[in-house]
């Protein structure tokens, strides 16, 4: 009984520190440029901002912005910008059968072994770009696999610098 006990309360323990880590990597729209702000609102006029978060190499000075939003009742968006309001790419959050056949096929026969979770639909703006990256799971193990919209995979180290500068 006090193994259940003590096992059940390090569970609760393990989520609210894992949930604290999480709220604290969220940034208040204060701590967001103008601009940046500004450009949200002028692309995505009808969306709700749920949070924003930052990254780059100096926490206090961060190179990049992400909105993370709401619109028309759909969740799991966000867009990203650079610093100077630049409008990178957006991502849209995809359950499994929401992604292409093409790349569902493409994972099934080069990743049997896996099994997708969900993915998300990344649109570069410069240069235009379609991106699918599918998280996969193997017991355990968590794969990311990156697909354009005919199937053909994209090896990490071709990835374009944003997506490697945020770890997506």
């Amino acid at each position: 009984m006090k193994t259940k006990l003590l096992f059940i309360y390090l569970i609760f323990c393990c989520a609210f520190v894992n949930a604290q880590m999480l709220e604290d990597s969220y940034i208040p729209t204060s701590n967001v440029p103008a601009i940046v702000v500004d450009q949200q609102e002028k692309l995505y006029p009808e969306n709700y901002i749920e949070n924003w978060s930052s990254s780059g190499e100096d926490e206090f000075s961060p190179d990049l912005y992400t909105a993370h939003y709401r619109e028309r009742g759909k969740d799991g968006l966000s867009a990203t910008y650079s610093k100077d309001g630049l409008f990178l790419f957006n991502m849209k959050y995809l359950s499994e059968d929401l992604l292409p056949e093409t790349v569902i096929i493409k994972v099934r026969n080069l990743y049997n072994k896996f099994e997708i979770q969900y993915g998300y639909l990344i649109e570069l703006q410069t240069p235009k770009q379609t991106i699918y990256r599918v998280n996969m799971l193997d017991n355990a193990r968590l794969r990311y696999a990156y697909f354009t919209i005919n199937g053909m995979e994209i090896p990490e180290n071709s990835l374009p610098e944003e997506l490697i500068l945020l770890r997506l």
